[in-house]
């Protein structure tokens, strides 16, 4: 039963998102991942890197021939931190720093600073990860949080104020919500998680549309002694909605992509490392003017 209202959710949040995407940026949201530790209850600071890699066409007539516009190359590090406030409460907040840079037949731009903070409370309608006496077990948290617009704007040179998609935070206060849930059986187990955007308008009469995220993960937890490994395997999205521009939706933004994952997660006693490798399955973003390679990504956990 627990199982059907978190696929409902699941479902409602991506027909909502497949509509049409916004451009790929470097200013996209926090894509929240709270992780499926088995050392949930604890309080932890995160540190993660991600790179992200595309390719722009300036039409699609250049795409058909191959003609690249420009490759750009997103890096994010970011700060986590989780609090447990109670039992069924956690606070997570996070602070990423970005390195966006965009190679042009003629010219090179590089941005860098802090991007936009984002805050997130997170609610914990099942909890059975304590019950040892049952095979199966559930978890599932309900979030509520806002990306709040302190990205560094103020660095963006004259000749990008109209790259939509290079800057370092979106100039809006964003609503997110979120959704996980976990369902452990022995030695193995099932996440899915879902991550919905909905996007302010910031002083430049510009909103990028809403987006959303989601992982459908399989995992095993195995043991050695006082190490634990713990691989994964499954699907990422990402979608978005047009971006509106002083009222009048942008031609060319939108899309969605399809990941693979395959990543491994290693415990030991107050730590855990994580790398994870995302290669594209399927995309569509900008009418196929973007066009995203594969992902990688690291996070190293200390537990207190």
């Amino acid at each position: 039963m627990y199982f059907r209202y978190v696929l409902g959710i699941l479902l409602l949040w991506a027909n909502f998102s497949a509509v049409q995407a916004c451009d790929a940026c470097g200013c996209s949201i926090m894509f929240w991942d709270l992780g499926i530790t088995p050392r949930f209850q604890s309080h932890r600071i995160s540190l993660g890197w991600q790179h992200q890699s595309f390719r722009s066409f300036a039409s699609l007539a250049e795409a058909e021939l191959g003609n690249i516009g420009s490759e750009e190359q997103f890096q994010q590090l970011n700060l986590q931190a989780q609090v447990r406030l109670h039992e069924r409460w956690r606070l997570n907040i996070a602070l990423p720093y970005s390195i966006l840079q965009r190679q042009l037949p003629d010219q090179d731009w590089q941005l860098s600073g802090w991007a936009d903070p984002s805050i997130l409370l997170t609610y914990m309608l099942i909890n059975q990860e304590q019950k040892a006496s049952t095979s199966w077990r559930h978890r599932w948290s309900m979030g509520l949080g806002a990306k709040l617009p302190f990205g560094q704007q103020q660095q963006l040179p004259d000749d990008l104020q109209n790259q939509a998609n290079f800057r370092l935070g979106t100039g809006s206060t964003d609503w997110l919500l979120y959704s996980q849930y976990v369902l452990r059986y022995q030695d193995w187990g099932l996440s899915a998680d879902a991550l919905l955007s909905l996007n302010g308008t910031n002083n430049e009469e510009y909103r990028y549309g809403h987006r959303s995220s989601g992982n459908l993960t399989f995992f095993g937890v195995f043991s050695a002694g006082k190490i634990g490994i713990m691989p994964r395997a499954g699907l990422y999205y990402e979608g978005a909605g047009a971006d509106v521009q002083r009222g009048f939706y942008r031609d060319h933004t939108g899309g969605h992509y399809l990941f693979g994952q395959l990543g491994v997660q290693t415990f030991w006693p107050g730590f855990s490392a994580e790398l994870r490798y995302l290669p594209v399955l399927h995309q569509n973003w900008a009418d196929g003017l973007t066009q995203a390679q594969n992902r990688w990504a690291l996070q190293l956990n200390y537990f207190l």
